[in-house]
């Protein structure tokens, strides 16, 4: 039906509804549909043509048609093993649309093409971010792929009775076992242990860093870590690991994210997973 139409002859002005508000043109909803037709019917390489001509056409974009049109076309040179274009794709829109989640969607691209340690950055960013919670379940299970391609035994221990007595506890299924040193533990503290322990081994899950905070707005809870022969890099006091009072010239490890800077419209990076580094720290004078 649609290749039916002339993308040409269709109006490219605004519908607005009986309250005044306004929502996309007719040639707006042609490349959003068009584009998702083609990705569902597995016509990868059309989708990303008809996306590209899409994005190259002046249009006033309503907000959800274009996110939905940059989407399906990441979704497509995913399966054209464009990973590294798929990857910017994604990490552009992360946030942008209800109901896709974007930490999965980039460890899958990530840990696709062998980049695990760069996986397991938004993975444990996720983890980080959602907590204790049953509806967290897929996320645990994820993080049990990483923990156990890691090779930490002590990590798969906790991990594993974690999720066992989170599923004993909901009546599910799990074939799993809980380790000896956890039998007389809730899930509600087998998480915290959990938590613990992947904060204390960061190292064999992901890639850290070192570095000085040089800047920090106590108002707005922000500010940048020096790094060695590049630009600082900006850090939230909501992602230190364990909500540490940040001061400045106090030295920390890290992880960097990638991110994407909406206003100045280019790929950046952010320091997650923050704790303070303590390895030069005076116990006796201090």
């Amino acid at each position: 039906m649609l290749n039916k139409l002339d993308v040409k002859l269709l109006s490219d002005k605004p519908f607005i509804n009986n309250e005044g508000r306004e929502f996309e043109s007719f040639k707006e909803r042609y490349f959003r549909l068009k584009v998702r037709a083609l990705f569902e019917t597995k016509q990868y390489k059309a989708c990303v043509e008809c996306a590209n001509q899409a994005l190259a056409t002046p249009l006033k974009w309503h907000y959800n048609a274009l996110q939905w049109i940059k989407y399906y076309r990441g979704c497509a040179l995913l399966e054209l093993k464009e990973y590294d274009e798929a990857n910017r794709e994604f990490i552009s829109l992360h946030n942008r649309i209800k109901g896709v989640n974007f930490y999965e969607v980039l460890y899958k691209t990530n840990a696709t093409v062998g980049k695990v340690k760069e996986a397991n950055a938004y993975l444990l960013y996720e983890f980080f971010e959602n907590g204790y919670a049953l509806e967290q379940l897929p996320l645990y299970q994820r993080l049990n792929k990483a923990v156990e391609n890691s090779g930490n035994e002590l990590l798969i221990k906790v991990v594993h009775s974690f999720i066992k007595a989170l599923c004993n506890e909901n009546q599910k299924d799990c074939d799993f076992v809980i380790d000896e040193k956890y039998q007389d533990k809730d899930s509600s503290t087998l998480y915290d242990e959990m938590y613990d322990l992947i904060m204390s081994h960061l190292d064999s899950l992901v890639t850290r860093k070192s570095g000085k905070v040089v800047y920090y707005n106590e108002q707005n809870q922000f500010g940048n870590i020096s790094v060695y022969d590049h630009d600082p890099i900006f850090f939230r006091q909501a992602d230190f690991a364990y909500d540490e009072e940040v001061e400045r010239n106090i030295r920390v490890n890290y992880t960097v994210l990638p991110t994407y800077d909406s206003k100045k419209q280019r790929l950046t990076e952010k320091a997650i997973l923050v704790t303070i580094d303590d390895s030069d720290y005076d116990f006796i004078n201090r």
